[in-house]
């Protein structure tokens, strides 16, 4: 299910919409996995990007409490996702803004999870306070830490030419050496 901005109802429809989406409904199983992989405890501070009907916000409040902050783009998605969370009785702070900014104001948080598609991590949500590395990744691959330990190598090495540069693929995996 997905919205366009400003509400376009099924009987307004005639044919294709040409507007933008702005809100649309995550699978719910996706929405489960994505909760598995947020790793978040009792103890984690949450903010969750993209409220949408309020679906995810709520299992992530039955798994973690209410110390969830949740922003979503749309007042009207927001008001409607804050009636049904209340009415499944989930009272996480709600929050009309750009999520792309995040909510220092709540934070720090120890979680951060988007359900909204976005093409680079914003500086917001992972240098929460504006100054200080906040966030660290999550998930079954921490590729991030292995981009900073191999970045420290190549520094601690003498930052090495690209020529100088050897990448070996094999069966126990890869490996990227200097000669």
């Amino acid at each position: 299910m997905t919205q366009v901005a400003g509400g376009v109802f099924p009987d307004q429809v005639e044919g294709r919409i040409a507007a933008a989406p702005s809100s649309s409904s995550t699978l719910p199983s996706l929405v489960v996995r994505m909760l598995e992989y947020l790793r978040a405890t009792e103890e984690s501070r949450v903010l969750e990007i993209g409220t949408g009907t309020g679906y995810s916000t709520a299992l992530r409040c039955h798994a973690v409490g209410e110390d969830v902050t949740t922003v979503e783009v749309d007042a009207e998605v927001s008001a409607r996702a804050g009636m049904a969370l209340a009415g499944a009785g989930y009272w996480p702070e709600l929050v009309v803004g750009d999520g792309l900014a995040g909510h220092k104001e709540g934070g720090p948080y120890g979680r951060v999870i988007a359900t909204c598609g976005v093409h680079t991590v914003p500086y917001g949500w992972v240098f929460q306070d504006g100054a200080r590395w906040m966030v660290r990744q999550g998930g079954p691959v921490r590729l991030w830490d292995e981009i900073t330990e191999r970045l420290a190598r190549w520094r601690t090495d003498g930052r090495p030419s690209a020529g100088r540069m050897r990448l070996h693929v094999g069966p126990g995996g890869q490996n990227l050496t200097w000669v």
